[in-house]
């Protein structure tokens, strides 16, 4: 292949990738429904039409949205538990990972949070999909430290597993919503300082998301070996 259309394709990813961006923060502010292709053209200084050689429809970049957020966040999950020796130990991680990705994909999260039922069948098939693989992931991991003593067996894994999921999803909706508009905004570096709504200053990222795993300890009952 040519430079010339190597150059041009790397144009064209670029622009699709910027187009996306504007959507997923029109997306977020305002909801799906409530954004029109028009808009989004606006964002990225193009005529609507223009846009149909990007991206074929609103719902598509509804769908990448989504379906990219899912992907990662289930391999920022496996990535967090790998070779870790104790149930403990992994659970720390994967908890310490999560709210430290839904903090830095403020937009993805909510939209995926308010929007995934308006997901065409194939996409909403594949992020349910998943959806499950993590959860049933994070069951496991709460059912091996059962197992191995660490955590408490007479804890439901079930509710643990819904409970540390929720738990995380809300402390980050939390830090992140904004108080002009029903939305998320997202942290951009570890240090951030982070706060309510209200203006109330918590903690940076580093010490919610340590917080946040010494929670989810506490909640499976954790014994250290």
């Amino acid at each position: 292949m040519s430079t010339a259309k190597v150059t041009a394709q790397r144009k064209i990813g670029s622009r699709r990738a910027e187009i996306q961006d504007a959507a997923a923060t029109l997306f977020a502010r305002q909801g799906y429904s409530g954004t029109g292709m028009e808009q989004i053209a606006a964002a990225v200084g193009l005529v609507p039409a223009s846009l149909y050689n990007h991206w074929p429809s609103k719902q598509a970049i509804l769908a990448e949205i989504i379906v990219t957020y899912e992907v990662e966040t289930l391999e920022a999950f496996n990535r967090a538990i790998r070779d870790k020796l104790t149930a403990g130990d992994a659970l720390y991680a994967a908890a310490t990972t999560r709210l430290s990705y839904l903090l830095r994909h403020g937009r993805q999260a909510a939209i995926t949070d308010r929007e995934k039922l308006l997901l065409d069948a194939e996409s909403l098939t594949r992020v349910h999909g998943l959806q499950n693989a993590h959860f049933t992931g994070l069951r496991a991991l709460v059912e091996q430290g059962q197992r191995q003593g660490e955590f408490d067996q007479d804890t439901d894994s079930l509710f643990a597993t819904v409970a540390l999921l929720e738990m995380g999803t809300r402390l980050a909706t939390s830090f992140l919503h904004q108080a002009e508009y029903p939305s998320w905004g997202e942290v951009s570096g570890a240090g951030t300082v982070l706060q309510m709504s209200d203006g109330e200053v918590l903690a940076n990222m580093d010490e919610a998301s340590a917080q946040y795993a010494t929670m989810a300890l506490r909640m499976v009952s954790h014994h250290p070996a």
